[in-house]
């Protein structure tokens, strides 16, 4: 008997399913084990605004703050940081109604996972703890057990986190497909889906969703 088609439900995770982004906040919770590492704050800063003006990229970004707060750190230090980090998150961080919305969809047995320009040592914590089924993240760079502070690929946003889960869906004899996101960059990724969930929207993509039909909700 063949197969049947599963239905796929992809959130995006920061400001969708988190109530804010999520790599500034891990990384300065590993700064306040080492609050030395304060220091590289400046320089972070004038790094962004240098990535606002387009004079580098948002992988180029997030690659000096890796390296600025994480360079040869070991898997297992990332690993604890990454359950005392979603500790914290998980109190205070989490959409309450998308956690409800989310739950839904597992107890009808739909595959349900993230897909999200966040770094993926701390996301497969976050992955295993609300009990999702996969996950699409941005790729970290571990050479015997010592991160690299290096991105493998692109960044898993925009045009990039839609070819990914293309490739996703290629894979799998996937039916239908729902795609939650709260950022006008996933548009790419919002064309891909059959059912398109806008949560407290951006304001173009509140634009954009009631120009194409897509659902909008507000998360609290």
């Amino acid at each position: 008997m063949a197969k049947k088609p599963e239905t796929i439900v992809i959130f995006d995770l920061d400001r969708t399913l988190t109530r804010s982004g999520t790599f500034s906040p891990y990384l300065l919770n590993l700064a306040g084990e080492e609050p030395a590492k304060y220091l590289y704050v400046f320089a972070v800063l004038f790094r962004m605004a240098l990535y606002v003006l387009g004079v580098i990229s948002r992988k180029a970004l997030k690659e000096y703050m890796l390296h600025a707060f994480m360079a040869r750190m070991s898997r297992s230090e990332a690993d604890k940081q990454s359950k005392d980090f979603y500790s914290k998150l998980f109190s205070k961080g989490f959409h309450q109604d998308g956690l409800a919305v989310l739950e839904e969809h597992r107890k009808k047995g739909h595959l349900v996972g993230v897909a999200t320009a966040a770094m993926d040592f701390y996301v497969e914590r976050i992955v295993k703890e609300l009990g999702l089924d996969f996950m699409i993240a941005t790729t970290s760079v571990w050479e015997k057990g010592v991160l690299i502070p290096v991105i493998k690929g692109g960044n898993c946003y925009g045009a990039e986190k839609a070819r990914r889960v293309r490739e996703f869906l290629a894979a799998r004899k996937s039916g239908e497909v729902w795609f939650y996101s709260d950022h006008h960059s996933d548009l790419p990724a919002f064309q891909l889906a059959d059912i398109k969930i806008a949560v407290n929207p951006t304001h173009k993509l509140k634009k954009l969703a009631r120009a194409g039909g897509f659902q909008i909700e507000h998360w609290k």
